[in-house]
């Protein structure tokens, strides 16, 4: 399995740096977050909860979210699939808006279920 510095430095010349500006701002939006290449590519967790993915698919990537048709968006670039999750497109740096993505990083991060102590008797 890849490190996610390995997964970025593998994709198309285009991809980089957006991919590159995506983690930073997912880096520095989801307190408390771990991440890790899962299910095909760089991928946000806060108290073990997926929140945000990276995949490039098609000449482009795409920043997908559990719960991003919960995600308020006045842009109208989330594209809902299945009754839970969203993504957006992105093909360069040109389409990373910080200020959606930030949002939507705080949202998501609001989403999260709290962690929860064992319960007494299970280990």
């Amino acid at each position: 399995m890849p490190t996610i510095d390995e997964y970025i430095s593998g994709l198309p010349p285009g991809l980089t740096d957006a991919a590159a500006t995506i983690r930073a701002l997912c880096d520095r939006h989801l307190e408390g977050s771990s991440s890790a290449v899962m299910w095909g590519g760089p991928t946000w967790f806060v108290t073990g909860d997926p929140v945000c993915y990276l995949r490039a698919e098609g000449g482009a990537l795409l920043f997908g979210f559990w719960n991003g048709g919960s995600l308020h968006d006045p842009s109208g670039r989330m594209r809902a699939h299945g009754s839970i999750m969203g993504h957006d497109g992105v093909a360069g740096t040109s389409d990373v808006d910080e200020e959606l993505f930030a949002a939507w990083l705080t949202e998501a991060h609001e989403l999260v279920r709290p962690l929860r102590p064992p319960e007494r008797g299970v280990t």
